[in-house]
């Protein structure tokens, strides 16, 4: 009795390590793909080992969130970075980020918030014409889609040609 309970748990435990080990694997892959810059196949594996692991790790969520940006899928970009900001130990340039993944899916209001939190972590060593750029440039994005424009397009028939 003992000895079976005994291969049980050696069992188990040896299933959990092994899993342990092909998330560090998947991870370790994760970080050769993202270092040459194949940020596709990189997302892949990160997923992978994110699902992998019991514990959400910082590297792994930061990891995802620049490739999602990289690719210009500001959508996940957007989702990641926000699980990112809410961790412990994320960089400041982790709310900037965000700030841009927000503004790029028209979400001014909270860009410019993200912004300013930017610009309050940053404390001294934030670039305040840089900072007031972007918070300007919110309130104009906000501003043009509450008053849209309309424009004629009209073909200049000298300029455009069949070749």
């Amino acid at each position: 009795m003992k000895n079976t309970i005994r291969t049980i748990i050696i069992l188990v435990l040896l299933i959990v390590n092994f899993n342990t080990a092909r998330a560090q694997s998947v991870l370790k892959r994760a970080d050769a793909e993202f270092e040459l810059f194949n940020y596709a196949t990189a997302i892949k594996l990160y997923e992978k080992a994110y699902q992998k692991k019991k514990q959400k790790s910082l590297h792994t969520t930061a990891r995802l969130a620049e490739s999602y940006r990289l690719v210009k899928d500001y959508q996940q970009a957007e989702n990641w970075y926000a699980q990112l900001i809410a961790m412990e130990g994320a960089a400041p340039e982790t709310t900037l980020h965000y700030a841009q993944a927000l503004g790029q899916n028209g979400k001014y209001e909270q860009a410019k918030a993200q912004f300013i939190a930017y610009g309050n972590k940053q404390g001294n060593n934030a670039n305040a014409a840089q900072q007031q750029l972007w918070i300007l440039s919110c309130d104009s994005a906000m501003h043009w889609m509450k008053n849209p424009k309309t424009a004629t397009i009209a073909n200049q028939r000298n300029l455009n040609s069949e070749r």
